[in-house]
């Protein structure tokens, strides 16, 4: 059996390839089922538990928690391995970020069943794929347009290569989709063999982005309140946050690409071209200000969230004070998560729902029994 371990990297189509495999197996091809169509944090839990660290906290699990975890995962792992099968996929961005350590860990389980194992590792053109990158982290509280975990493509590259050798691990242009219509699952099933036709997906998947104002609002939330932990509903705040802010600035402006040339790491795609013969144009300029472009949010975009907010019951003007603006429209993401979850009481809500059955009680009493409410209704009762 061949193992296919696709490891993105991050914003190159991977969570459209693992939602159009998501339970698929034709008896010959199998993608694991591990509890999620995106294999990073399993797999992180079950190999890399420094990784899996940030889950856990963000998630609030304790140690005993994660460590039952862990084993039910390792057997999941282990029942996908079973069979008589010619491929098995596993699909997880994170795992082009796993130390050698965490890599051989894997490949060795893996080999248990497995006769080989091919690693696939798509890259992007370079301001498209850094733009989109940071968009991502910042759903997760970052804001360093600098970070230097959204780069390193040759570490990461050299890793993979160095555990499972590099006749053993492609490299392929994203951009490469376009031969297939722009269709990045079809793309993938070319690439390891399967009818696209039997996949159970229509169309061709697109991944939405954050608009540019819808960015810098997120950006300007998370250096308000910086975010890392707080349990499941606080992580739901935060992405409810950011689903907010991509419904509200739906018809803006795109982001700015060209400002983000500045973080490009061109060693990076130096690398890619002199080694892998993997080839993208570089001639973009790297002295753009993207923290200044990032901080400068239109007054019309508070307007909007404004507008937002009061169709909601929050009428307040936030022209002079945007950070309340962006300040009330999570709390009002908070309260949902929070409600939807059952993590607290919706003590409001629950009042006026009371109140409201009283009333209705006592009004359809009043129309059954008349007499009953005549001395109230000329007075002569309190």
């Amino acid at each position: 059996m061949k193992c296919v371990l696709h490891v993105g990297i991050h914003k190159t189509g991977s969570s459209a390839i693992q939602e159009a495999f998501d339970g698929y197996d034709d008896g010959m091809t199998r993608y694991a089922d591990l509890g999620d169509c995106n294999h990073s944090i399993p797999l992180q839990i079950i190999f890399d538990r420094d990784l899996a660290a940030d889950h856990q906290k963000r998630m609030g699990l304790s140690e005993a928690e994660m460590q039952a975890e862990a084993l039910r995962l390792v057997q999941r792992l282990d029942q996908a391995l079973e069979g008589d099968l010619q491929q098995l996929i596993l699909s997880g961005e994170e795992v082009s970020a796993f130390p050698e350590h965490s890599l051989a860990a894997l490949r060795e389980h893996l080999l248990r069943a497995a006769d080989e194992i091919n690693v696939l590792m798509f890259v992007r053109e370079p301001l498209n794929w850094q733009a989109s990158v940071y968009q991502e982290v910042l759903k997760y509280g970052e804001t360093d347009p600098f970070h230097t975990g959204n780069r390193d493509i040759r570490g990461r590259y050299v890793r993979l290569a160095n555990v499972f050798g590099t006749d053993n691990v492609r490299v392929v242009k994203y951009e490469d989709k376009r031969q297939h219509g722009g269709d990045i699952i079809s793309f993938f099933c070319d690439l390891i063999g399967v009818d696209r036709g039997q996949l159970c997906v229509d169309g061709t998947h697109v991944n939405k982005s954050l608009s540019e104002q819808a960015t810098k609002i997120l950006y300007r939330h998370n250096c308000l309140y910086p975010y890392r932990a707080g349990g499941g509903a606080v992580f739901q705040a935060h992405l409810n946050f950011f689903f907010h802010l991509s419904e509200i600035f739906d018809k803006d402006g795109k982001l700015d690409h060209a400002m983000f040339g500045v973080v490009v790491d061109k060693d990076d795609y130096i690398f890619l071209k002199d080694e892998l013969g993997v080839n993208y144009d570089l001639s973009f300029p790297t002295d753009k200000d993207v923290v200044a472009y990032l901080d400068d949010i239109d007054p019309a975009a508070i307007a909007k969230i404004g507008s937002f907010l009061a169709s909601h019951g929050f009428d307040y003007d936030y022209a002079s004070d945007p950070d309340m603006a962006i300040s009330t429209l999570f709390q009002f993401c908070a309260a949902q998560s929070f409600i939807e979850m059952g993590t607290v009481p919706n003590t409001k809500v629950d009042q006026l729902i009371a109140k409201r059955d009283q009333l209705e009680f006592e009004r359809d009493h009043a129309r059954r029994f008349p007499w009953k409410y005549l001395g109230q209704a000329l007075g002569l009762k309190r």
